[in-house]
C-alpha cells in the first residue's frame, strides 16, 4: 500500500488515493499497465505511472512511462530493476490518511524529543509557607 499525493495519474487514479501495489515480473509487464517504480530522475522517488513503451537499450529492457494527466513522458526511462510492481486497485482520498500521518507521527516526535532534551530553563517550585511561587 502507498499513497498517491499527486494528479498525475487522473482521473485513473485520483489525488490523494491509497494503491494496493502487488508484485509483478518485468517480463510480463505490457504496455498500458500502471507500474509503482523507483524514478530515476527523482533519487529513487516512489511513482505510479502507466507504462507506455517498452525499449532496448544497450541490450537491457526499459519503460518508457507517463502520467495520464500529464502532457509529456517522464524524462528517463525506467529499468526493469527499478519496477516495485504494479497497480492491482486504489481507494480515492484514503491515501491522505497514509501520506500526512507520516508527517504528523515526524512533528509529534520532534515535539517530545524538544520536551525531553530542552527542558524548562525556571526551576521555580512551589513554596510550601503558602507564599505561592
Amino acid at each position: 500500500m502507498i499513497g498517491d499525493p499527486t494528479g498525475s495519474m487522473s482521473p485513473v487514479i485520483k489525488p490523494g488515493s491509497v494503491l494496493f501495489v502487488g508484485p509483478v515480473k518485468p517480463s510480463q509487464v505490457k504496455v498500458g499497465e500502471i507500474i509503482v517504480f523507483n524514478a530515476p530522475w527523482e533519487n529513487g522517488t516512489l511513482f505510479a505511472h502507466q507504462v507506455i513503451r517498452i525499449c532496448y537499450i544497450g541490450g537491457h529492457e526499459y519503460f518508457r512511462t507517463k502520467g495520464v494527466a500529464n502532457p509529456s513522458e517522464d524524462p528517463k526511462p525506467v529499468p526493469t530493476y527499478d519496477v516495485k510492481g504494479h497497480v492491482l486497485f486504489s481507494i480515492p482520498y484514503l491515501g491522505y490518511a497514509l501520506i500526512y500521518s507520516k508527517v504528523i507521527l515526524a512533528i509529534i516526535f520532534m515535539g517530545v524529543a524538544g520536551l525531553i532534551l530542552y527542558p524548562s530553563k525556571s526551576k521555580k517550585s512551589w513554596k510550601p509557607d503558602g507564599t505561592g511561587w
